[in-house]
């Protein structure tokens, strides 16, 4: 953190189910390069409760810009590499929390082709970046998230899916993602 500039941090402690209730007191250290570490207190409330595993709730945010804060040049493969890194803690931290968090702005999506009619659709980037989030793997729990948003683009030239390939492409989609994601009946 450069000299007079605040930076916040997040400190995320996980409370085992089975810890007694109580005061618990402890210390953590900020750590500068050649100076001496700065003790930093800390006093935790267990409760008497535990909060329920379930996630009832279809709860989601949204994040952008993760390449700046971190300093990442995500044009070549190593910025890319170490970004895709970032966003899976990122869906992890979020995903403990029991909210889910999405990037809706710059996402993977499928390429599509169409045939002779028939639309086809390459998922390998797509299941490559967003796999084991959504079949669940990537998280302790092994619980997919219980929403996921894959929004159609508007811009023109980046039009998702392509206006050409219309309903087509649209419901090839929806029955890809059906089969990845279970969706529950409104």
């Amino acid at each position: 953190v450069p000299a007079k500039f605040a930076q916040s941090i997040w400190v995320d402690v996980a409370i085992p189910k089975d810890a007694p209730p109580g005061q618990y007191t402890g210390t953590f250290q900020i750590v500068v390069p050649g100076e001496s570490p700065t003790p930093v207190p800390v006093r935790l409330t267990v409760w008497d409760f535990t909060l329920p595993a379930e996630r009832h709730l279809r709860f989601w945010t949204n994040y952008s810009d993760l390449e700046r804060p971190f300093g990442i040049d995500s044009s070549n493969p190593g910025g890319q590499r170490r970004l895709a890194a970032i966003e899976q803690q990122l869906w992890r931290l979020s995903h403990d929390h029991r909210i889910e968090a999405l990037h809706r702005h710059s996402m993977v999506y499928p390429t599509f082709r169409s045939l002779g009619g028939t639309v086809r659709i390459d998922w390998s980037h797509f299941d490559r970046t967003y796999g084991q989030l959504l079949d669940g793997s990537l998280f302790a729990d092994k619980v997919a998230p219980n929403i996921f948003l894959l929004p159609p683009i508007l811009q023109e030239g980046k039009r998702w899916p392509p206006l050409k390939e219309g309903g087509a492409a649209f419901s090839a989609a929806v029955k890809r993602l059906r089969c990845r994601v279970t969706l529950e009946p409104s």
